[in-house]
C-alpha cells in the first residue's frame, strides 16, 4: 500500500510543478490578436466593397442586355420608369429585376441604352 501512495505523491508532485500562463503572457496574446485584428478587418471591409462593386458592375451589364432584347422586340430602348415593370423584368431570370448591392438605383439613357448606377462607394463621403 505505501508503494501505490509515494507513486501517487510522485504524480501530484509532478502536477504542482507544472507552470500556467501568467496574466503579463495572456496580456500579451491579447495585444498581438488586437493589433492584427485591426491589420485584417480593414482588408477585409475593402474586399467586400469590392466585391459589391463588381457585382453592381455585373448587374449594369444583365440590364443592358435585357435593354438590347427590349429595343430588338419594340423598337427603342426602355425609359427610366419602365426598367422595373413587368415589360422589362421578363427579359430577366425568374423574372426579377436585379438590386445594387450598394443600394443605388439604375437609370438608362434612352437614346444609347447604357444603363448607370448612382450609388455611392463607403468612404467616398
Amino acid at each position: 500500500m505505501s508503494k501505490i501512495v509515494r507513486r501517487l505523491r510522485g504524480i501530484f508532485r509532478h502536477l504542482n510543478d507544472e507552470r500556467a500562463f501568467t496574466l503579463v503572457e495572456l496580456l500579451i496574446v491579447l495585444a498581438i490578436i488586437g493589433v492584427l485584428a485591426t491589420i485584417a478587418v480593414p482588408s477585409i471591409t475593402k474586399a467586400v466593397d469590392g466585391a459589391r462593386l463588381k457585382a453592381c458592375q455585373a448587374n449594369i451589364s444583365a440590364i443592358e442586355a435585357a435593354a438590347e432584347l427590349f429595343y430588338t422586340d419594340y423598337g427603342r430602348y426602355p425609359t427610366t420608369e419602365e426598367l422595373k415593370t413587368d415589360k422589362m423584368v421578363a427579359y430577366f431570370k425568374d423574372n426579377k429585376f436585379p438590386e445594387c448591392p450598394l443600394n443605388g438605383g439604375y437609370s438608362i439613357n434612352e437614346k444609347t441604352g447604357k444603363v448607370t448606377c448612382d450609388h455611392k462607394l463607403p468612404g467616398s463621403e
